[in-house]
């Protein structure tokens, strides 16, 4: 790239600024870093939107509530991608998904996830992966399209869906031990596969409490 990431992300992102009232709140660039070699970091007084450059890939925004910084750190952001999966599934797959049945696991995480994984390659199909200005600045104009659609209600302060989309996450966690038969030397049962986040149960926990639910 000829231009730094942040000059980019800051060009594709004008939008936050100018319509949901962000701001740049903070930009990390190490072209010597072998890891999260980039970072930028917008925040409204309810939203944080970060967008990472790791090893030449341009990851898809997260979000996350100022609320829960002080707390739960990072252990509250979500990915745009849960926010797309969630939001275009039906109830009865996600449900599915939500399941204490392997094979509904299975079935469902072709459906909610593997097919939206599909989607998303399609509309990335022609952004090559040689990283040139033009091409990392066609990458985040999709993805700033996607927040804007799907992401908006967070943007403007709405986070009514919010333990529902964390109740997702926590289903889409299992069931990713499950489909990729993560054992990591012990037996495959809900039990084993559950205490393995128990810092997002612990945040899911803490928001069921809030939204009155537990």
């Amino acid at each position: 790239m000829t231009k730094s990431f942040s000059a980019l992300v800051q060009s594709a992102f004008r939008f936050l600024e100018e319509e949901f009232g962000f701001v740049v709140t903070r930009v990390d660039e190490d072209e010597h870093r072998r890891f999260f070699g980039s970072y930028v970091e917008y925040a409204s007084p309810h939203s944080i939107v970060g967008l990472t450059l790791d090893r030449g890939i341009v990851s898809i925004p997260e979000i996350s509530r100022v609320a829960d910084v002080d707390r739960f750190k990072a252990t509250g952001r979500i990915s745009l991608d849960r926010i797309l999966e969630y939001s275009t599934s039906t109830p009865e797959d996600l449900a599915r998904l939500a399941s204490r049945d392997f094979e509904e696991i299975k079935k469902a995480w072709e459906v909610v996830v593997a097919e939206n994984q599909r989607r998303r390659h399609r509309l990335m199909s022609n952004v090559g992966s040689r990283l040139s200005d033009s091409e990392v600045d066609r990458r985040l104009a999709r993805y700033a399209s996607l927040l804007k659609e799907y992401g908006e209600p967070f943007l403007r302060g709405d986070f009514s869906t919010w333990l529902s989309l964390h109740e997702y996450y926590w289903h889409w966690l299992i069931a990713h031990e499950i489909v990729h038969d993560m054992r990591w030397g012990e037996d495959l049962t809900f039990e084993n596969i559950e205490k393995r986040f128990s810092n997002v149960r612990e945040y899911l926990h803490a928001l069921r409490k809030e939204y009155g639910r537990e």
